[in-house]
């Protein structure tokens, strides 16, 4: 498996998409760079890093390469520097980071979340050992061998997980006896709507 067609369709979709940023983005008349910005992460990048802790850690270094390429033209047409900029510069000016380590760090958010979560299925595969691990595990290339990477190199891979939150087990909606909200701040001052003015 190795992520070339899934990777053509991200690469295509992202370069349709970095159409739209395209025109609206101009160095005198378009957007300003923190609104360009975020409608790259939200509508561009974003089509990338869906399940990026899946493939993104599993794919070759050239496959992942495609989808860079195309990081880096939103990055250019957020800040405006020109072909010559050098990627690490070009990524630095418009904060963001590279699309292989964004999948390195979704591995591990996943990772941690399943370690948490006692009822999640997918804990049994982070607490597996190494008699279930497959080919490309061995080799490095998988979400569990690259989470396991990142927590070691945070040194957070003997840390015990916090419990993870329960939601309260009474409705919303049933009045619970004994509760008082208070509207007034005592010594605040009122607020003036200025449509009543």
């Amino acid at each position: 498996m190795t992520f070339t067609s899934h990777v053509k369709q991200v690469k295509d979709k992202m370069r349709q998409r970095l159409q739209a940023l395209r025109a609206v983005s101009h160095k005198r008349w378009g957007s300003r760079t923190e609104d360009l910005r975020t409608l790259f992460i939200g509508f561009v990048r974003s089509v990338a890093e869906y399940a990026g802790a899946a493939w993104m850690t599993a794919a070759s270094d050239t496959t992942i390469q495609q989808v860079e390429v195309e990081q880096n033209t939103g990055a250019r047409l957020i800040t405006g520097c020109l072909a010559s900029t050098p990627i690490d510069a070009l990524l630095v000016e418009a904060d963001l980071v590279p699309l292989q380590l964004r999948g390195r760090i979704a591995a591990a958010n996943a990772r941690e979340k399943y370690r948490r979560d006692s009822h999640n299925p997918n804990r049994n595969i982070i607490e597996s050992q190494g008699d279930t691990r497959n080919q490309r595990e061995i080799k490095g290339k998988s979400w569990r061998s690259a989470a396991d990477e990142v927590t070691k190199d945070l040194e957070t891979r003997d840390t015990e997980p916090e419990a993870v939150i329960g939601w309260s087990s009474t409705p919303p909606w049933v009045n619970i006896q004994g509760i008082t909200l208070q509207e007034d701040i005592p010594g605040g001052t009122p607020d003036h709507d200025s449509n009543q003015d």
